[in-house]
């Protein structure tokens, strides 16, 4: 069976790897704490800090900068409500013999706020300065020719490594079954190509068995999904694609752009 880890990992940087990002994701935790907040709430946080996420999985790095800052345009977000606490415990009511949490708007000390500001501006500065580089095209490339001769002079893998391959396989319920996909190739006009997997022509890799060779090839290879690779990205990818499809026959096609 395939190494889990990746191999050609030179744009593998987890948000974990950066310092400044895990003090972000550590004061969180704090903030969470004394305000009783769920900074898990994408409306309602400080920050979403997720440390084995790579970077390389933001399709737009003004992606990985909103959820630093809360899922807000405004880079001073802040969440609006918490639990009302008492001491180190939760004030709970009783609703209709439920027990409830009560929220209630919130008041963050003006030290709380300037520091959380100051150590999100600094986690974003080194989330720049760290960012996997990606195809980078000229002005002047206009055409799908261009584009593919540029990523192959950076590195990238272009069209002469295009493929779609399908594989039809069991699913975690018992009779049921679904072609699983993998891709890489451009979409119309796109400058740059990119991975995918589906099963069931979607996003339902989740309903494959989880002790599947191909569930364990998607859950290495998902931080690139709908990214442009590497040539040894690229190269590692298809060995190990090679490898789990070698227990049956598989349908593939070319793909002609």
């Amino acid at each position: 069976m395939f190494q889990r880890e990746i191999q050609a990992n030179e744009r593998c940087i987890r948000q974990r790897d950066i310092p400044e990002l895990m003090t972000l994701y550590n004061l969180i935790q704090e903030l969470d704490q004394k305000y009783g907040v769920d900074s898990r709430n994408q409306e309602n946080t400080f920050g979403i800090v997720t440390p084995d996420r790579m970077l390389v999985s933001e399709l737009y790095t003004e992606n990985l900068y909103y959820f630093l800052g809360g899922f807000s345009s405004d880079p001073r977000h802040l969440p609006k409500t918490g639990h009302v606490t008492v001491k180190n415990g939760i004030l709970a009511g009783r609703v209709g013999g439920r027990q409830i949490i009560t929220d209630v708007p919130l008041q963050i000390s003006e030290e709380d706020q300037e520091l959380l500001f100051l150590v999100r501006r600094q986690a974003i500065e080194a989330a720049k300065k760290h960012m996997p580089r990606k195809p980078q095209f000229p002005e002047d490339a206009t055409t799908i020719a261009d584009y593919d001769r540029i990523l192959e002079e950076q590195g990238f893998a272009g069209k002469g490594r295009f493929f779609v391959k399908k594989k039809w396989i069991d699913s975690k319920k018992p009779e049921e079954y679904g072609s699983f996909c993998v891709s890489y190739e451009r979409c119309g006009s796109n400058k740059s190509p990119h991975f995918s997997t589906t099963f069931k022509g979607w996003q339902n890799q989740e309903d494959m068995p989880h002790d599947s060779p191909f569930y364990l090839f998607y859950q290495k290879w998902n931080p690139f999904h709908l990214v442009p690779m590497t040539i040894p990205e690229h190269e590692e990818m298809l060995a190990d694609l090679e490898e789990i499809c070698e227990c049956g026959p598989i349908l593939k096609r070319s793909v002609e752009l």
